[in-house]
């Protein structure tokens, strides 16, 4: 895979231009509505899939980056490049 994303990401979400190595565009997706302060079951609803499937593909990126909390995810996508959410959102 490469390390640019070429896709257009949906729902205008914001990605950083430069991905992680071994993370699929899947995941990428996720790790960006975390960022973002959804919760599993609202990226379940935004990407249409099934709260399982939202948990294992949590799973497989916190292996790849190499945490285990929701918040050390968050750290390490901003650190990233990935956007935090705008202020105002609670």
């Amino acid at each position: 895979m490469s390390t640019t994303e070429s896709d257009t990401p949906p729902d205008g979400l914001q990605v950083p231009t430069v991905l992680p190595p071994r993370m699929s565009s899947r995941e990428i997706q996720i790790l960006t509505l975390i960022v973002q302060g959804l919760s599993n079951q609202e990226i379940a609803d935004a990407a249409r899939l099934s709260i399982n499937s939202v948990k294992t593909y949590i799973r497989t990126a916190y292996k790849k980056m190499g945490v285990t909390r929701r918040s050390q995810a968050v750290t390490w996508a901003v650190q990233h490049g990935f956007e935090p959410p705008p202020s105002g959102r609670e």
